[in-house]
């Protein structure tokens, strides 16, 4: 038996944990039984993770494989890892994902972690899993890092796989009614909207993004056939009514992606970058699907600073992207970044400024725009992550550490941010009072009156509203939950 974790405590949406369907795949069709626990909701993750570790002890796995992102995820994982080795100290340990890919030397370090795989994970599994029963040496597992005469060794790394039908999902792991989510924004009435992913990579430089230097700017497909097969039996088998394309780039082949679009017949909901979304005659093959909402990266109200994080599009494009989008009444989601290494708080406060400025295009459809702003995160990997510790952020020393960096909810100080508080302060007010031009709710109108009043003043000292009406907030959805 091999046990697969993953701790991803959502509050919202529910993802298949597809790094370890996948893995599991290949590990059943090598003759292994395989068990995947995953935690999916934030509120029950200390319930679930002592489920967790009692599995564990009751089932004597051949070894736990741990599916790990930067942030919550790894600070989580960290905690059940080392509490399952404290009481199985001959249980070992494995880490992939993204996070020990970047980090082997740190993860291989820790005291209960026993190995890491790097990169994609179906063959070297496979591979290790026969090395930890004696049929294979250690020393040929290609993209494996672990501690050998107690210090870190690393193997070379294990080439990108090419033929995705190789694997697929092993849904009969999971029960898939667990991840159907219900999908009623913008005028929307999904009831089982399922995220479901058909290439790997993408072919952009975004400087904030590990896969600018993890895939070369390679992309690799699903076949057409497979995906539309594989949606329709989902269709079939669990009544699943839209699709979250949660590709890194669905659109990095526009044409495959319509055929796969207009075969399945089911709404969807995708990631489309500013320069396609600037184009008139893609605008209208979106108005011609059934399209939900598209999610866009604007990252940026300053040229200057899109430049410099390498994301290949310009304020001109979003602006005109959303004109046309509003125009058409195509549902648009936006994310923002502020506080990249030489960011001027002039332009943080023009990126936010310039976001409301968009916001306006949709001033008969508010309820058809929404854009989040958070904070740029220096995750290990991306091409910004050696210029955020010239410019002095100092990375955590132990893994577990690494659950202070959540974009939204940050714990860390980025010594490059001038006036650090109030810029927290400012992406709080942002998150909070945005809201309220959908929900007319006298909180938040009163609140988005008083943030209209501080940015026009540009005074976000002394946040005495917010705090107490974060704290409010909280308290009232614990006894809500309870």
């Amino acid at each position: 038996m091999i046990i697969l974790v993953k701790i991803d405590a959502y509050d919202n949406i529910k993802y298949p944990p597809y790094g370890l369907l996948y893995v599991a795949d290949s590990l059943e069709k090598a003759g292994y039984e395989v068990q995947i626990l995953h935690n999916t909701y934030l509120y029950s993750l200390n319930n679930d993770l002592k489920k967790f570790e009692k599995v564990v002890e009751k089932e004597d796995p051949l070894f736990v494989g741990f599916s790990v992102n930067t942030g919550r995820s790894t600070t989580q994982t960290a905690i059940l890892s080392e509490s399952i080795k404290n009481n199985n100290a001959e249980t070992p340990i494995v880490w992939g994902g993204v996070h020990p890919t970047v980090l082997p030397y740190q993860c291989v370090s820790e005291n209960y972690i026993d190995y890491v795989v790097m990169g994609e994970g179906e063959e070297a599994t496979v591979e290790l899993a026969q090395a930890i029963e004696g049929k294979r040496d250690i020393n040929s597992v290609r993209g494996l890092a672990y501690t050998r005469n107690n210090r870190p060794a690393i193997n070379p790394a294990r080439p990108k796989i090419e033929e995705l039908d190789k694997y697929r999902p092993a849904w009969h792991l999971i029960d898939i009614r667990r991840y159907l989510n219900k999908y009623q924004e913008y005028g929307a009435n999904s009831k089982r909207m399922i995220s479901y992913i058909t290439s790997r990579g993408c072919p952009y430089r975004c400087a904030f993004c590990y896969l600018a230097l993890d895939n070369n700017r390679h992309m690799r497909y699903h076949s057409v056939e497979r995906v539309i097969s594989e949606i329709k039996q989902l269709k079939d088998d669990y009544g699943v009514d839209a699709i979250w394309f949660n590709d890194d780039n669905f659109f990095a082949n526009a044409k495959r992606a319509f055929n796969i679009i207009h075969s399945i017949d089911l709404p969807w909901f995708g990631e489309v970058r500013i320069d396609r979304l600037a184009d008139e005659r893609f605008i209208n093959k979106l108005r011609e699907s059934q399209c939900m909402c598209v999610m866009s990266g604007a990252e940026s109200g300053s040229d200057r600073i899109l430049q410099y994080i390498k994301k290949g599009i310009t304020v001109a494009q979003t602006e005109m992207a959303t004109k046309m989008m509003a125009k058409y009444r195509i549902p648009a989601t936006y994310s923002f970044m502020i506080g990249f290494p030489s960011e001027t708080w002039d332009e943080i406060i023009h990126t936010v400024r310039f976001n409301h400025k968009l916001e306006e295009y949709y001033s008969d459809t508010p309820e058809l725009f929404h854009s989040r702003i958070g904070f740029y995160l220096p995750y290990p990997g991306a091409p910004l992550y050696d210029i955020a510790i010239e410019h002095g952020f100092q990375p955590p020393a132990k893994t577990i550490d690494w659950g202070r960096l959540e974009r939204y909810e940050l714990d860390l100080d980025l010594p490059w941010i001038p006036e650090i508080k109030k810029v927290k302060t400012l992406v709080k007010y942002v998150m909070r009072a945005g809201r309220a031009r959908v929900y007319p709710r006298l909180d938040l109108k009163i609140l988005y009156m008083l943030y209209k009043y501080r940015l026009e003043k540009e005074n976000f000292g002394f946040p005495i509203e917010i705090e107490l009406y974060s704290f409010i907030v909280k308290k009232l959805a614990r006894m809500l939950k309870k």
